[in-house]
């Protein structure tokens, strides 16, 4: 299970740019977040790579969640018709 976030953690995901909203268990990014990390995952950045490339406090969200995101990016662009890269 995904740890959930400290409230200096929040406070930082709030006012990361890319992140639309957060709360303790959950993070929602900006659509420009997803596209371009669509764009780098798809180059061959892993997520973890994607994530550095933007700008992203990766020690903040922790392994598994970029694994999830990277996961959750690639099915919502298989699904909305985009193919994989």
């Amino acid at each position: 299970m995904t740890r959930k976030f400290t409230w200096e953690g929040l406070n930082l995901l709030r006012a990361d740019h890319n992140v639309s909203w957060a709360i303790p268990d959950i993070i929602s990014y900006t659509l420009a977040f997803k596209q371009m990390f669509r764009v780098f995952n798809c180059q061959g950045y892993t997520g973890k790579d994607a994530f550095c490339k933007l700008d992203y406090n990766r020690e903040i969200q922790g392994r598994e969640r970029i694994y999830n995101t990277t996961e959750r990016i690639r099915r919502a662009a298989i699904k909305l018709s985009e193919g994989l890269c």
